[in-house]
């Protein structure tokens, strides 16, 4: 399964907030919010608390995984899904869930 955010999106959608309301509007540590926008920060759950405060959401949102999908919609040119294409699909799938997974997290370039 796929995080619903990567911690580089929450970064953008906290940013993208502070530059819209301005960056005072928020009763927290200002070293708080400079932690939660340096890449380097290696996030705890005042973090995500401090972040679902500002995004107006909840923690359990900002950490929430993307639901895996249902192959058995999957139509395939064969007159019956057998259990060999069953698992191939579910092979491929499980490489391209890590592809994007490395993708949403930046590790591919």
């Amino acid at each position: 399964m796929l995080p619903k955010y990567s911690k580089y999106e929450i970064q953008m959608l906290i940013q993208n907030k502070l530059n819209e309301v301005g960056g005072n509007n928020f009763a927290m540590d200002r070293q708080l919010i400079h932690d939660m926008l340096d890449e380097g920060t290696f996030w705890q759950s005042s973090h995500y608390i401090a972040a679902a405060e500002i995004l107006e959401t909840t923690p359990q949102n900002l950490v929430a995984m993307i639901p895996k999908e249902s192959l058995d919609s999957i139509s395939f040119r064969a007159e019956k899904n057998t259990e060999e294409i069953n698992h191939v699909v579910e092979e491929v799938n499980d490489i391209f869930e890590l592809l994007a997974y490395q993708l949403k997290i930046g590790g591919i370039e």
